[in-house]
């Protein structure tokens, strides 16, 4: 994690890790392990958000945590309810 919240990224993302290790142990999510993909926006730009928002959607991927400041979650969740559907 880079930028203004890489701190602040990195403990986010040890914990998300710690969770999905626990869960994957017992056995995943009804027999299904999770896998996690973490994309670096650097920090609070919304066109990186933007960007990495849009690299994941391509590989399929649609749980999404973070990110972690209000204007580049700002962004996403406006790009979130403009393509999506939740």
């Amino acid at each position: 994690m880079t930028g203004t919240g890489s701190v602040d990224g990195n403990y986010a993302l040890n914990g998300i890790n710690l969770a999905v290790k626990e869960i994957n142990s017992m056995g995943g999510i009804n027999g299904k392990k999770i896998e996690i993909v973490a994309q670096d926006d650097n920090g609070d730009d919304p066109k990186d958000v933007i960007s990495s928002y849009q690299t994941l959607k391509l590989k399929g991927i649609n749980l999404f945590i973070g990110p972690m400041y209000s204007n580049a979650g700002q962004a996403l969740a406006l790009l979130v309810v403009m393509t999506d559907q939740y």
